[in-house]
């Protein structure tokens, strides 16, 4: 009898300790610390997670969503859909790809002093309607059917006109490219795209 209350007692103590260890690593699971991308500054939407808005911090991992960011690569190529306060633990549901964005995301991609420049659709600036997103054009400029100017040899199509609300041919263009548009229309010359073949990678 003395024997079965011996092991009895054993077992007892057996399954005391291993609940114990159970239990602490438990919340060792849950409190532990886990690197995620943190906004150190406020960051507005359709606005690139530069580094100088987001770095790395730790937060428990027991409070972290499932699309929280782990890591800036996750980031890459990416804009905020919202505005997202200063502080905040990142998701990857705050965020999409800067191609399905609005065109000053789109410009943040294209290197420094790249801006916008608005056309008037028409046959020539749409080539035939046959122009967009994403598509490159040559730009060039003729009065009264005299000389031809080019304006920009290789300018990328940010917008078209269409359900998203845009009314005129959004270009990319240098702001020395920019200027000779603008002053071409100013001046009542005529101005047409030439949509350039498709680029292969």
């Amino acid at each position: 009898m003395q024997k079965k209350y011996r092991l009895f007692f054993i077992a007892t103590v057996i399954l005391a300790v291993a609940a114990a260890l159970l239990g602490a690593h438990g919340y060792n699971t849950v409190a532990r610390m886990v690197p995620v991308a943190v906004a150190i500054q406020d960051i507005n939407s359709d606005e690139m997670p530069t580094n100088k808005l987001v770095a790395m911090g730790k937060e428990p991992a027991g409070s972290l969503r499932q699309d929280t960011v782990t890591g800036l690569e996750q980031l890459q190529g990416m804009v905020a859909k919202g505005y997202i306060p200063a502080g905040t633990p990142l998701r990857r549901s705050m965020f999409q790809p800067s191609s399905g964005s609005g065109a000053a995301a789109k410009l943040a991609t294209l290197g420094s002093g790249i801006v916008a420049v608005a056309v008037a659709p028409s046959i020539d600036s749409t080539v035939g309607n046959a122009v967009k997103r994403g598509d490159r054009v040559t730009i060039k400029s003729t009065f009264k059917g005299g000389s031809v100017s080019l304006l920009a040899p290789n300018a990328e199509i940010l917008d078209v006109p269409g359900k998203n609300g845009i009314n005129a041919v959004l270009v990319a263009v240098a702001p020395g490219e920019a200027e000779r548009i603008n002053t071409s229309r100013a001046n009542g010359m005529l101005v047409w795209f030439e949509l350039l073949p498709a680029s292969r990678g």
